[in-house]
């Protein structure tokens, strides 16, 4: 789950859209934004959250990986030729948050 508004793929189309850069393309172990390939290495994706990890492939988890791909490309936005910036992190994170008076009850993502 994400804590933020919006989600990690929406934060990177709108970076792209700004920049009037294609959209981001999605593949199996890398996005590629314009010109550049971002590799994505394994540690960028929770381990429940990977498909990878279970060793098949499933529809409904390639958005979710999507997220984690978006994440990292933002994470390394300053490495993008002729557009990149150093982003805030808090901004582009994934944290859950908790209310003392409900131990246990995920209260924001």
């Amino acid at each position: 789950m994400w804590r933020d508004a919006f989600k990690p793929t929406q934060i990177l189309d709108s970076l792209c859209k700004k920049n009037s850069l294609p959209a981001a393309e999605y593949r199996r172990e890398e996005v590629k934004m314009d010109n550049k390939i971002f590799k994505v290495p394994p540690e960028a994706f929770p381990e429940e959250a990977s498909v990878r990890n279970k060793g098949r492939v499933a529809d409904e988890n390639w958005s979710v990986d999507d997220e984690h791909k978006a994440l990292y490309v933002l994470q390394h936005w300053e490495e993008m030729p002729g557009y990149g910036y150093k982003l805030v992190p808090e901004h582009v994170e994934i944290r859950s948050l908790y209310n003392p008076e409900n131990p246990g009850l995920v209260q924001v993502r």
